[in-house]
């Protein structure tokens, strides 16, 4: 019982670096992705740490509104698998990432893809949200594996 409450309970730091780091890391992914699209080629790289400024300034606040589930959902998922499974992966990271970014867009009722004559796009908001939810996942994952990996690896 002990063991349990133990596994538990280390599961909350990694959903509390998670809630806390990971809605404005999404917010700031997703201002830039949407700003790589929209000034394709238009714009200096200097224009989009700008864009990242005003990503902070104004998006991380509200970040917290839009980006709590998906990081609470990434964050579960990532401390079950350290907790209860092996090590995690850059790559289970970035297929959470991606799971839980598509899955907010199917939660949304957005489309993952539109028709495009014979093939299929992939829409601007989508690449967008999916962006947000990878990038803020595998940053709170590194910070994950820096700040826990023994304290979590060792139950």
């Amino acid at each position: 019982m002990a063991s349990v409450l133990r596994r538990l309970w280390s599961v909350v730091p990694v959903l509390v670096i998670f809630l806390i780091v990971g809605p404005p890391v999404g917010a700031v992914t997703f201002f830039l992705v949407i700003a790589a699209f929209g000034l394709a080629g238009q714009c200096e790289p200097e224009g989009f740490g700008w864009i990242g400024l005003f990503a902070v300034i104004y998006g991380a606040p509200l970040s917290y509104v839009f980006g709590s589930l998906p990081a609470l959902a990434a964050g579960t998922i990532i401390a079950i698998r350290r907790t209860y499974g092996t090590s995690v992966s850059l790559a289970f990271a970035a297929l959470t990432g991606v799971g839980v970014g598509a899955g907010m867009q199917t939660l949304t009722s957005q489309p993952l893809l539109l028709p495009n004559g014979a093939a299929l796009r992939i829409p601007v908001a989508t690449a967008a949200v999916i962006g947000a939810c990878l990038g803020a996942t595998l940053v709170c994952n590194g910070i994950v594996r820096l700040l826990l990996c023994q304290t979590t690896r060792n139950l």
